[in-house]
């Protein structure tokens, strides 16, 4: 399920930015945090937190929160060009696309942090989990001998 929400936050942006933009899933190659060492603005997505809770009987609350960061060192104007995209970005991510149907995205937010664009999403949805029955009782003979 994580897998398929960060193909839906990809696309989602895909549509947006469209190549404009390198997208990086859920890797960070040696030096990028310091400075991006591709040279061209990148989004890079990762899961922070996955939490399942239960519901009720084998119905769960599933949790994913996830970061989306923009890296930009072409840009001159940072910050304004930032707190734009950072709207859109959280605009574009209310709703993505699944296979079993669109999921909303909650608890919205972004930070500029040391020149890097930070946006917050959350997905919460329910699943059921299947659970294997109990196995069915033996029919009994009920004819026993007593002693005396």
């Amino acid at each position: 399920m994580i897998s398929s929400i960060i193909v839906g936050i990809t696309r989602t942006l895909y549509d947006e930015f469209g190549n404009d933009y390198k997208y990086i899933i859920d890797q960070i190659e040696q030096g990028f945090e310091d400075k991006n060492i591709f040279g061209e603005p990148c989004f890079f997505i990762r899961l922070i937190r996955a939490e399942n809770n239960q519901f009720l009987n084998n119905r769960y609350k599933l949790n994913q929160s996830f970061e989306i960061r923009l890296h930009n060192e072409k840009s001159k104007n940072k910050n304004d060009e930032f707190h734009k995209i950072g709207n859109k970005v959280m605009d574009l991510l209310e709703y993505i696309k699944d296979e079993d149907g669109p999921i909303r995205g909650t608890r919205r937010n972004f930070i500029i942090n040391d020149g890097v664009l930070q946006v917050f999403v959350d997905y919460d949805f329910y699943a059921y989990r299947e659970v294997e029955p109990d196995p069915y009782m033996l029919i009994l003979d009920g004819r026993y001998k007593t002693r005396r």
